[in-house]
This record gives structure tokens, sequence and C-alpha cells, in this order.
């Protein structure tokens, strides 16, 4: 039982380390009164999952620990069946609680067969099995091997800064629809594949061996094959190395995310469905910073953006710093982004009038300021003009003056409205928007007061005003947001 035992107790420290922390996370539905809250292994055959699962039907002897296990056919190889067979054999001789799933196809060239598609659905099934269970923790059986395999693929291939840090011991799952119900859990990740054949060597653990892991035609195979075979010439604990520095970099940027929040906090704001980035801001950091900014603001906005490239982050930075007016970037599922000037929103694709506006439904708009009254122009702004001594202790808050003789509209802007410059010459109103970067969603939802020559006195957004004419003399203009 030595090297067995030795697993077992290592497996019992990393639960000591990691799942206490975990388990305050975790909904009150997937509680338990005593000990820890089942656990739910995922076991395909392999010598891996195989030594996990002897791993933990050895700890539930010794502790309060409940598991079930959940084992998945997907009949992609002709020894697919023989693996269930033998996981099937292992847990009834041990009483342990067995969900048998299998994932099958009619047609055996179907493009849906892909290892893609085979994970989504493994998932998917993982979810569900933990939610029957009430099983909060998912574990898998990567090994040391995985992680340095990761970590140099992804260098190689020109993964973003949080990949190349490589596979985490723990990371949340979606259980009940919620965003962080559950934990996906990997208590290996420091264990050597040599270290695993030995442990069913020694102790009799049965398992399958998949030859497709062979076949070098897989970018994976290649790296465990040949690639990193040749570098532990250079250093025979290249895996240890990995491994460290996996930890090191998953380390690093706990503490770097903790700053960059700090960051997008500042340069981001939200409304309904919508995300304001300041990019003004944003480019105050070199284009590196602006690329990990953007990829931590990415990650928090919505996982289809996960798939986003490096080299795509870096030409969309690029884009955001030219100097342009207005543009859009496409990018990964149902998301647009677009930049208006010196603001950037990533909003939803169907969500077109966020920026092209309802100029028609704004322009027809219209009301005559009539004198010491107060107008409802929206929800929170009014607007009034007045020649009487007025109390502002309320609100109110001083926009122009205008004489008493001048009729003034309050309406949607229109083509041919003017404002006057302090030389005396006219410009365009939509020249002053272009002038002053002001977007074009603004533009076509703003109120301006104007007189019967389109002579704009005043332009106003919600909570703002835009413009106003200079004057010394005549009736107050107020308005109160």
């Amino acid at each position: 039982m030595g090297q067995t035992l030795t697993l077992t107790k290592q497996l019992l420290a990393w639960l000591d380390q990691h799942e206490p922390s975990l388990r305050q996370q975790i909904p009150q539905a997937y509680q338990v009164a005593i000990g820890r809250p089942r656990f739910l292994l995922a076991v395909s055959g392999g010598v891996d999952s195989m030594v996990l699962l002897a791993a933990f039907a050895d700890l539930a002897k010794q502790i309060d620990l409940e598991f079930s296990v959940i084992h998945i056919n997907h009949h992609l190889r002709k020894q697919s069946d023989d693996e269930q067979a033998m996981v099937i054999d292992f847990c009834e001789a041990r009483a342990i609680d067995l969900q048998v799933v299998e994932w099958t196809h009619a047609d055996p060239a179907n493009p849906e067969r892909s290892e893609l598609a085979a994970r989504e659905f493994r998932y998917a099934v993982f979810e569900r099995i933990m939610v029957m269970k009430c099983a909060p923790y998912l574990v898998t059986a990567h090994h040391l091997n995985d992680q340095a395999e990761t970590i140099l693929m992804r260098l190689v291939h020109g993964g973003r800064i949080a990949s190349v840090a490589g596979i985490h011991p723990t990371r949340p799952i979606a259980l009940d629809g919620t965003s962080k119900s559950g934990f996906v859990l990997r208590p290996l990740l420091d264990v050597p594949k040599a270290d695993l054949y030995d442990y069913a060597a020694a102790y009799d653990i049965p398992y399958q061996e998949d030859a497709s892991n062979h076949d070098l035609a897989f970018t994976r195979n290649r790296f465990r094959q040949t690639i990193i075979p040749s570098l532990m010439i250079e250093d025979d604990n290249l895996l240890e190395h990995l491994g460290h520095f996996a930890e090191a970099s998953q380390a690093s940027q706990d503490f770097a995310q903790a700053y960059m929040t700090q960051i997008l906090k500042k340069v981001t704001s939200k409304r309904d469905e919508t995300w304001q980035i300041d990019l003004g801001q944003m480019t105050a950091f070199n284009q590196v910073k602006q690329i990990l900014l953007w990829q931590s603001l990415f990650d928090k906005i919505d996982p289809s953006l996960a798939s986003f490239t490096q080299v795509g982050f870096e030409r969309m930075v690029n884009f955001l710093n030219q100097d342009t007016g207005q543009g859009e970037w496409q990018l990964p599922g149902d998301l647009r982004l677009v930049k208006v000037y010196d603001t950037a929103y990533i909003l939803p694709k169907n969500q077109q009038a966020f920026f092209e506006g309802d100029h028609q439904q704004a322009a027809k708009y219209q009301q005559i300021l009539t004198l010491n009254t107060w107008h409802q122009l929206g929800d929170h702004v009014q607007l009034g003009r007045f020649n009487q001594a007025l109390d502002l202790s309320s609100g109110g808050q001083l926009v122009t003056q205008v004489p008493a003789g001048v009729e003034l509209v309050v309406r949607g802007r229109q083509t041919g409205d003017f404002i006057q410059l302090s030389n005396g010459h006219k410009q365009k109103l939509n020249r002053f928007f272009i002038n002053e970067k002001i977007p074009a969603s603004v533009r076509d939802r703003v109120r301006v007061v104007v007189d019967a020559q389109q002579l704009v006195w005043a332009v106003l957004d919600v909570g703002h005003v835009l413009y106003a004419k200079p004057a010394h003399s005549g009736d107050k203009v107020l308005v109160k947001f």
C-alpha cells in the first residue's frame, strides 16, 4: 500500500489546501451538514482517471467523503466499449455509484463527431449529472504532463498570456443556470504521468491505453511523443520546471487582474447591455498593456469572446488607436464593437439603434417655450423660460438669456440649424457636432432650443448642456436635470 497510500495522502493534502475556500462559494443547496460536499469523478478509463478513481476510493474509506463516477462513451474509437465495461466492473466490485452516458451518431462521418463537439457534449452531461447528484465538484485527472504540453503548445502557437499560464488547479463551472455554482478540480496537476503508470502497475489498477495517443497527426501527440522528450534531453526536470512556471504565472495573473480591475472601473461603464470604454484613458497605456486590459474586459463581458486571438487583439487595438472618427470592428459571438471618436461601445449586434438613432422621430418633436412655465422634456428633464425671479435651490440651472421679442421652440435637430460664432459668422450645427466629436447617437437624441431663423440658443442632452449661446440680458432659459 506504500505508493498508493502516498498518492492518497497527496490527494487529501490537495483537498485540504483548495476545497475549504471553494466550499464558501457553493450555494446552500449543495452544502452538507457534515464533511465535504459530494464529488463527481470524470473517469474515461485511461491510466490517469483510473488511478484517480482508485485513490478516491481509498480516501473515502479513511475520511467522510462521498463521490460518484461519470463515464461517457463517445463511441469514437474501437475500444470505447471495452473501456466502458472495465469502468463498470471496477465500480460494481467496490459498490461505487456510477453513471454511464453514451454519445452516438448514426453517421460515423458526421462532422459533429469532432473533438470539440465531444467536449461540449461531455461538459453538458457533467453539469446535468452534477445537479442530479447534488455534487458541486467535478474532479478530472489532468496531470503534470498535460500541464507541460498545454503550456508549450500555447507558447508555440501564440496564445494569450493568460492561456500560457496553463491549466488551473480549479475553475468555476455553471450549474442551475448560475455563473459560479460549482467547480472543476484537478488534484493531479503536480503528478507526472510516469508516476501514475507506476501506481497502476504496483497495485493492479486496470486501465485502457488509447491507441490514438500515438498518432502524430495530432498536435498534442507530437508535443508528447517528440518535442517534450527532446527538450528533456536538455533538462530532465523540464516537467517540474513548467509546473512551477504555471503556478507562478497564475499567481502573477491574480495580482495583475486585481490591478486591471481597478483600471477598468475608471475607464468603462455599462448601461443595459452596452459597455462604454473611454479610449482617451486607455491610450495612456502602451499597446501591450492596452491588449491586456481589453483581454481582461472581454473575459468579463462574455465567454464567447474567449475565442478572440492574440493577433486579433493586436489588430483591434491598432484600429482603436487610429486617428479616425468612427468605425466598427467585428467580434466573435453576438457582439459588435463600435468606435465613436474617443469612445468605444460593445453591444449586441441586433442593437443597431444605439448608434444610428432615430433622427426622424426626434425631428417631429416640437413645443413652444412659453413664458414662466416649466416644460417636461423627458422623465428627468424640465426646461423653462422666465422673466421673473425664481428660487433655484431645487436644482434649476441657467442655460442662456434671450431678448423678450424672440420666440423659442424646443425640438430635435434639423437640417439648416446653425450656431453663431463669437466673430459673428455662422456655423452649421452638424459641423459643431463634428468639431466637438459628439457621437451620432447623441446627436440624434438631443433637444435644441431655436428661434424662427433656426439660430440655436442651446443644445441639451440627458443630464448635460452641450451648447449654450452666450447672452447677457433678457428672459432666462433654465433647465432642471
